[in-house]
């Protein structure tokens, strides 16, 4: 009777594993260090500003700027992908050296960013990706 059991026994096994497995992920994606809009935030200064062509059909020029930030009295930098709202009016992206703004940073890699709510004097910023921009001119 006690061998008929171990089927049984495997089955429960793991199960109970695989909702210990499932419940470990869940807590650790609702960690509020994986949610960006939960990290620290920080001031960022745009250092320069320049323009970029998408890569592909279709390509088209975009303005691009080059940001740098402090966290732990450590320099980080990154680099957005710069979009004129109605509310820019005559201003060109240029104007936007050396303005600051708020970014989120990972508290445990400072080197990763969130700019989900940057806007800037009437423009917003995105995650600018590098496989998809080439420089076209001086950034």
């Amino acid at each position: 009777m006690l061998a008929m059991n171990w089927p049984l026994f495997g089955i429960v096994f793991f199960a109970v594993g695989a909702v210990a497995a499932f419940v470990l992920w869940l807590i650790h994606r609702s960690s509020p260090q994986d949610n960006p809009g939960d990290w620290p935030t920080t001031e960022a200064t745009i250092q320069s500003v320049g323009r970029a062509i998408s890569s592909g059909r279709g390509s088209y020029p975009i303005d691009v700027g080059d940001f740098s930030y402090v966290v732990n009295d450590e320099y980080y930098s990154g680099r957005a992908t710069i979009s004129r709202s109605f509310s820019a009016g005559d201003s060109k992206p240029k104007d936007l050296v050396d303005k600051k703004f708020n970014i989120r940073y990972d508290p445990r890699k400072p080197e990763k960013f969130d700019l989900s709510e940057s806007d800037v004097e009437g423009y917003i910023f995105y995650p600018y990706d590098d496989f998809l921009m080439q420089d076209i001119d001086d950034i």
